[in-house]
């Protein structure tokens, strides 16, 4: 369990780093076109939404925080364990890999595979179900944007999508 102090900090960061992708990053970011037929298809529909949800998380977690009486928070805090640690690192080498590996086999395949590998990565109880959701997911999101919202998605010369 995580210092009051430290939940704090957590909080208040995630806060202002929601404030600054919804008022600031996302604006100033993201070029809209004025011709856009809807707003749901604007390119900077998802992200404003992502960062109304991050402000909204770093204040339940504040408020969270604020309710849980003194005495069921300890002061101690544990350090990571080897298998934690060894964890993070595989998240962030998959995440480098993820990014490198879109130019080669497109954004479609390169998030299969990443999904799948979150899957075992992750240790999740149900390997079966989130390697179908890792598989029918990417390529669904694919077909809605493509096909219905008219979005390009990067894809290789080698695995190409219809």
């Amino acid at each position: 369990m995580l210092s009051r102090r430290i939940e704090f900090v957590l909080s208040a960061s995630v806060v202002l780093f929601g404030l600054f992708l919804w008022f600031v990053a996302v604006p100033h970011g993201i070029v809209t076109p004025s011709s856009m037929r809807s707003i749901l298809l604007s390119p900077a529909f998802w992200p404003t939404i992502l960062a109304i949800a991050l402000t909204a998380s770093g204040i339940l977690l504040a408020f969270a925080q604020m309710r849980r009486r003194s005495e069921d928070m300890g002061e101690d805090v544990e350090p990571f364990a080897r298998s934690e640690t060894m964890r993070l690192v595989g998240f962030v080498a998959l995440a480098a890999l993820y990014f490198e590996a879109i130019s080669w086999i497109g954004m479609v395949w390169a998030s299969v595979l990443a999904f799948a590998l979150f899957v075992f990565l992750t240790g999740a109880p149900n390997k079966i179900i989130g390697l179908v959701a890792a598989l029918v997911l990417p390529i669904l999101l694919f077909a809605f944007f493509y096909h219905v919202a008219g979005v390009n998605i990067p894809q290789s010369d080698f695995l190409r999508l219809p």
